[in-house]
């Protein structure tokens, strides 16, 4: 018989993933998400350039020099603009897989452009593979989710042994 901690855990992810299956649900009916067929994934979402843009704006942003962003196919406008900006990026490999859960990308030393090294794919080509303790400091870490109840990066503070 599980424990009330472990029933109230077995709650919690399942209103998480009912959130999951309404915000899903609803980028589909809207056109939102972009190729259709989100469930499952944090997918583009239209308008997506349009928040890296603003981003790009913050000052947190433009005082960063280390940005770490996920592989996911919605933060492509950010890693390139990063890169564009001449920022060293840090992106986890797909499900943090294996003893080099990273890849940096430092824009000084890629043999692709920008545009290209975003793209999740070429990032994984290009970048250098990087164990979790060869991090640098990272200024900004950018986030996604498909619904979320706070503005950390849940996943970033696992990673680093929960810290930030």
């Amino acid at each position: 018989m599980p424990s009330p901690a472990g029933k109230a855990a077995v709650q919690v992810q399942a209103a998480k993933q009912a959130v999951r299956e309404r915000v899903w649900e609803q980028l589909e009916r809207s056109g939102a998400a972009l190729p259709p067929g989100a469930y499952g994934r944090i997918p583009m979402f239209e308008r997506a350039d349009a928040a890296a843009d603003r981003l790009a704006g913050l000052p947190q942003w433009q005082a960063a020099r280390v940005v770490k962003a996920n592989p996911d196919w919605a933060q492509m406008p950010v890693r390139i603009r990063a890169l564009a900006a001449g920022k060293i990026v840090y992106m986890a490999v797909p499900r943090l897989a294996g003893e080099y859960p990273f890849v940096m990308l430092d824009p000084s030393r890629l043999s692709a452009p920008a545009e290209d090294a975003g793209d999740k794919e070429r990032a994984l080509e290009l970048g250098q593979p990087v164990q979790v303790e060869e991090i640098e400091p990272v200024d900004l870490a950018v986030a996604g989710s498909v619904a979320s109840d706070t503005p950390s990066s849940l996943e970033w503070q696992r990673i680093r042994g929960g810290h930030a």
